[in-house]
């Protein structure tokens, strides 16, 4: 998937939290116009706004299509695209009626790996992720590979940088669920 192709799709995005919070921003900044929310949390909407800032507030107010309550998975294939949150299982009964009718799945992690332009390291576990990432980065950083330092980020999906040599990612491992891309 490619960032030109975000333009022309209707994007559904899968539970609202924290992490789906960023994505959607980072969406709507770079003018991807069609984007849904559908949490299961009726009030999500009213939640945010004592949280957000007035530039987080200002570009929410471009969603137009929110679906939250009990029935917030009905329909997905009303979408071209639906990123779903790590916590919601891939192999559901209504993102797997979506995927059949032709909706592409996906999650923040798989479009940050598709359109970072650089060699990435995915840690996961349940423990000590933030430091097995901090210990690859530091040999890295001392072996210099390519003469850069690497960096480490966690689903930074909001502050992609161009230009990196090597990025270091903490995972969950529900993150890793629809991500085709890994290459060992």
């Amino acid at each position: 998937m490619k960032f030109e192709d975000l333009k022309s799709k209707k994007i559904g995005v899968l539970g609202f939290g924290t992490n789906n919070q960023k994505l959607v921003f980072w969406l709507l900044k770079h003018d991807i116009a069609s984007v849904a929310i559908c949490d299961k949390d009726p009030e999500i909407h009213q939640k945010l706004e004592s949280r957000l800032n007035d530039d987080e507030k200002s570009i929410l107010t471009k969603i137009l299509d929110w679906r939250v309550g009990d029935n917030f998975l009905e329909n997905l294939s009303d979408f071209d695209i639906v990123f779903r949150t790590p916590g919601l299982p891939l192999f559901s009964p209504e993102i797997q009626v979506a995927k059949s009718a032709g909706v592409i799945i996906s999650s923040q992690t798989e479009l940050f790996l598709e359109l970072v332009p650089c060699q990435t390291i995915g840690v996961t576990g349940t423990k000590g992720k933030s430091t097995t990432a901090a210990m690859i980065a530091h040999l890295l950083n001392k072996s210099k590979v390519k003469n850069q330092k690497s960096k480490i980020r966690c689903i930074i999906f909001w502050n992609i940088h161009i230009f990196c040599v090597l990025d270091i990612l903490w995972l969950s491992f529900f993150d890793c669920d629809d991500v085709a891309i890994f290459v060992i």
